[in-house]
């Protein structure tokens, strides 16, 4: 079976940027979308964690998120919708702040990314953002 096969989730990948400046003379962050209908795979890291997601209300636990080879950075957030997701009953709405970026194996293949999921069933979502 193919890597391809196993990225069943579809993801959006939401980068910080900095705008114009506030009041007080610093950058106003704002939220815009590169990527939408990314592959994805995603896991929880222990079976007790997908039980936290799983109930309802915020959830915070940890995750691997597999995706092939991307411009993904630290400041970079992926956001699981599942009305966009062809596995809906899977996984709740969420965003996932990336932690890590690290390459599958050391070889290019894929990312097996670390990430912290910050919102889960029951709280609002990330604004949209639109793909400049």
């Amino acid at each position: 079976m193919s890597l391809g096969a196993l990225l069943t989730h579809r993801v959006q990948i939401v980068r910080q940027t900095e705008g114009a400046l506030d009041d007080y003379g610093q950058p106003i962050v704002t939220p815009v979308t590169i990527a939408l209908d990314v592959p994805a795979a995603i896991q929880p890291r222990s079976a007790r964690e997908m039980a936290l997601v799983s109930q309802a209300g915020a959830a915070v636990s940890d995750h691997t998120i597999y995706l092939f080879p991307q411009d993904l950075t630290t400041a970079d957030s992926i956001v699981h919708e599942p009305d966009d997701c062809p596995m809906r009953v899977d996984l709740p709405q969420g965003t996932y702040q990336v932690v890590a970026v690290p390459s599958g194996a050391g070889l290019g293949h894929h990312l097996e990314i670390a990430a912290n999921l910050i919102e889960g069933a029951g709280v609002a979502a990330a604004p949209k953002a639109v793909v400049p």
